[in-house]
């Protein structure tokens, strides 16, 4: 009787599926799509491609051309040093490049080797190397493909130099070597902002992308009357060409055009280790152009 019993609860109230495993199930890759070398090139030719700043130096832009890269966005800053006259240097790229990876990863080291890089490595890979004041940094990174196919492969790289410090007591800062305008900004900016003898360009940088330039910049005055003046200069031939007011008065003010230009001013207290103590007034101008339609190489 009681054997029926059990039984009975068993038909009732047990189950004979089995126990579900505690470790979850992975899911297989998603696979990687048939694509024929010929359409993956036919799309990094199609790929909108970033305009190389004017004033990237001369082996920058040849490195370039070696890997004919397509330039995705770079970046390229200068700054004055009292007593170095080189000053202070930043450069970064990303570009893509197409094609075998053994064959693409041989373009790019005997293009890095032109630039004579401190303790590059004899085999392509990421590094990150500090020697002597300068500093730069490789990335490489590949788009997914089937083994064996062409595809494209990312290069990321950038490289600084800082300049030599002064040991001597830092005193006032007296007309500083000045420095190149950014290349990325009009003509007419950086004619307004040029060396005189009451100013001078401590900082140019420019920033370009598929979508748009960007470029900024620090005046360093001798006194407030000059750096007044070169305020009003800047606002008179902003509307020159075309742009407006949109915002603020005095040394603050931001100009604005319906295609996208855009300048701004701001006084700033906040600069770079120039090697000198600054007394007179810093204003910070920034541009940024009109968004770029896509184009192509």
């Amino acid at each position: 009787m009681r054997r029926l019993l059990l039984l009975g609860l068993c038909l009732f109230g047990c189950s004979t599926a089995t126990p579900e495993s505690s470790e979850a199930v992975v899911a297989p890759p998603p696979p990687i799509d048939a694509e024929t070398d010929e359409k993956r090139r036919d799309r990094f030719s199609t790929r909108a491609t970033a305009e190389v700043p004017s004033d990237l130096p001369a082996l920058w832009r040849r490195l370039l051309t070696r890997l004919d890269a397509r330039l995705l966005k770079a970046k390229h800053r200068v700054w004055s040093y009292q007593t170095d006259w080189k000053g202070g240097r930043e450069l970064k790229l990303t570009a893509r490049i197409f094609g075998l990876d053994q064959e693409v990863d041989g373009r790019i080291y005997e293009a890095l080797k032109s630039l004579k890089l401190p303790q590059l490595a004899s085999t392509l890979k990421d590094q990150t190397v500090e020697s002597k004041g300068t500093k730069w940094s490789l990335s490489v990174d590949r788009v997914v493909a089937p083994p064996g196919a062409q595809r494209e492969t990312q290069l990321d790289l950038s490289w600084s130099r800082l300049p030599t410090a002064s040991q001597s007591p830092k005193g006032d800062c007296r007309k500083p070597h000045p420095v190149p305008a950014p290349g990325a900004a009009p003509k007419w900016l950086a004619n307004t902002t040029r060396k005189m003898s009451t100013r001078r360009r401590i900082v140019a940088e420019s920033n370009t992308s598929t979508k748009r330039l960007k470029a900024r910049m620090q005046i360093l005055y001798h006194n407030g009357f000059a750096h007044d003046e070169n305020v009003g200069q800047l606002t008179a031939a902003a509307a020159k060409a075309g742009l407006r007011r949109v915002s603020g008065s005095g040394p603050k003010q931001v100009w604005g055009h319906d295609d996208g230009r855009r300048m701004s001013l701001r006084p700033i207290r906040d600069v770079h280790d120039m090697g000198c103590r600054i007394r007179g007034p810093v204003l910070e101008v920034r541009w940024r152009g009109a968004k770029i339609k896509r184009r192509n190489k």
